[in-house]
């Protein structure tokens, strides 16, 4: 009981109220735009649908959100104006270039055209492709300066920028008209292909169902928020027991405080506000993410990313998280180990190095003629060298006895590993 009272009273102090519990909820928002935006633009990145397509085109085409900022109008812009400078003589001889008229008067946001003969230089295709995004094209043997500048005939052609928006609107010119109808028809010819081929399966060694490899861009955005929300979470509970500590530490309360309360009840307040913090951050983030992606599959034909029972899918995620904790705990007794410099690289790298090289076997395996799948099983069951397969599971669908023992062994080598270490957990105060 004296261990809640004392959490929500470190929780009524304004600073580690902040950084414990607001931090994670705005954690969360910035989660869900990244998701967001990172979904749909692998969704639309894979999407090979020629209306789909040509709508999106056309729509960034027609409407920009640079020039409303810019021109005040997200609309093309309806004119091109071409200038062609005149060379005009002044009183004592000398030629200076011009602009034909009063309507040509250079503006910033204007492009020029650097030639030898302005005169008789076709611009066609730079009037076809700046069109829409530019309201004047100056051509100029060198006088006339706005804030982009072409040299054609200058070293195999050049461009200068002297601005990041008029940059931003010459780059628009990949998204001409022109490009658009490139797009649609590669996207055409690659969707009639698709559709005499069918959607692709591998029939893989060690696999309960063949493992589908088209069609498949929403199901990886889903294990990408999945691993990304409990890679957060567990980062939130590693920093949260820290802050504490360190607050106190620095205030000079931290021993006094301990003393008083006894190490049991105070570290039972530090693991209640962690428990607190994480869950802030699971309660803000896992619905916005379940409805983002339900609406989402509404759209893009959702298949579920496990066809198997739900028990099956329930243990794919407990061994996840069961991977993701050990890796936490590593990372958190390399912290611990910090005064000891090989210490901290072997823990923190090896990890890594053993997950990478697992991820590289498990894939080469693929390459051998047959026989492979006792190998798989075997690396997927392995805890560090089977992260990347494990999350993977839910489109190569493990057997039920691999996510088993990967989860088994992993929670094993937490124990023995939090066993091994526990004089670094006890020495925190000490340290502090």
């Amino acid at each position: 009981m004296l261990g809640f009272r004392l959490a929500f009273s470190l929780l009524r102090i304004p600073r580690l109220f902040v950084s414990l519990l607001l931090f994670p909820l705005f954690l969360s928002v910035v989660l869900l735009v990244v998701q967001l935006l990172g979904s749909t633009i692998l969704i639309r990145a894979v999407d090979s649908n020629p209306g789909q397509l040509k709508a999106r085109l056309n729509a960034l085409e027609d409407q920009s959100f640079l020039r409303q900022i810019i021109y005040g109008d997200p609309g093309k812009i309806k004119h091109l104006d071409v200038c062609r400078w005149q060379e005009v003589p002044m009183e004592n001889g000398q030629l200076i270039e011009m602009p034909p008229s009063d309507t040509c008067k250079p503006d910033r946001l204007d492009v020029a055209l650097h030639v030898a003969h302005p005169e008789s230089y076709d611009s066609s295709h730079y009037e076809e492709i700046l069109s829409g995004n530019f309201e004047r094209l100056h051509i100029c043997k060198s006088r006339c300066a706005p804030d982009v500048i072409l040299n054609p005939e200058k070293n195999g052609g050049r461009a200068d920028a002297y601005s990041i928006p008029t940059l931003l609107l010459l780059n628009r010119a990949f998204l001409d008209e022109t490009v658009n109808n490139d797009f649609i028809k590669l996207a055409n010819t690659r969707n009639k292909i698709m559709n005499l081929i069918g959607i692709q399966y591998l029939h893989a060694e060690g696999y309960d169902a063949p493992v589908q490899l088209t069609a498949v861009s929403l199901e990886l955005a889903v294990l990408g928020s999945i691993a990304s929300i409990i890679i957060v979470g567990l980062w939130l509970a590693i920093r949260a027991h820290r802050k504490v500590l360190d607050y106190f530490a620095r205030s000079g309360a931290l021993l006094p405080m301990v003393a008083a309360l006894g190490k049991r009840e105070f570290y039972a307040a530090i693991w209640l506000v962690t428990g607190l913090r994480v869950g802030a951050f699971l309660v803000a983030s896992v619905p916005s993410t379940y409805f983002l992606f339900q609406k989402l599959g509404e759209q893009e034909d959702w298949r579920g990313i496990f066809q198997q029972d739900l028990g099956h899918f329930l243990l794919w995620l407990f061994a996840l998280i069961m991977s993701f904790t050990f890796a936490a705990i590593v990372a958190s007794i390399a912290d611990l180990k910090h005064r000891h410099g090989y210490f901290s690289i072997l823990y923190r790298y090896i990890p890594l190095i053993l997950s990478i090289v697992g991820g590289v076997l498990w894939t080469g395996s693929f390459l051998l003629p047959s026989g492979a799948g006792a190998f798989r099983g075997l690396l997927t069951s392995l805890p560090i060298l089977g992260i990347g397969p494990i999350i993977l599971g839910p489109l190569f669908q493990p057997s039920f006895n691999v996510l088993a023992l990967h989860t088994l062994l992993t929670a094993s080598l937490i124990v023995l590993l939090v066993r091994s270490n526990a004089r670094w957990f006890a020495a925190h105060l000490e340290e502090l």
